[in-house]
C-alpha cells in the first residue's frame, strides 16, 4: 500500500517506473533491497530520492553491498 511522506514525494514527483529506470544503471535489486552494482558508489541526488520513494512508497530495502 502506498505511503510515502509528503516530502519524499515532494523530493521525488515522479512515478515508480520512472524510479526503477533511473536505477537500473548503477543499482541491482533482489529481494527486494536495491544496492550499488559498485561498491562503494554513492548515489546521485536524484538516485538517493528515487531510493527513499522506493523504500517509503513500497517498502523496499537499500544496502550499500549486494545483499547475497
Amino acid at each position: 500500500m502506498p505511503q510515502a511522506s509528503a516530502e519524499t514525494l515532494k523530493a521525488w514527483p515522479h512515478d515508480d517506473r520512472k524510479a526503477y529506470t533511473l536505477l537500473e544503471e548503477n543499482f541491482g535489486e533482489k529481494g527486494g533491497w536495491y544496492y550499488p552494482k559498485v561498491v562503494g558508489y554513492q548515489p546521485t541526488a536524484e538516485e538517493q530520492a528515487a531510493i527513499n520513494y522506493l523504500v517509503e512508497e513500497w517498502d523496499y530495502g537499500y544496502t550499500a553491498v549486494d545483499p547475497s
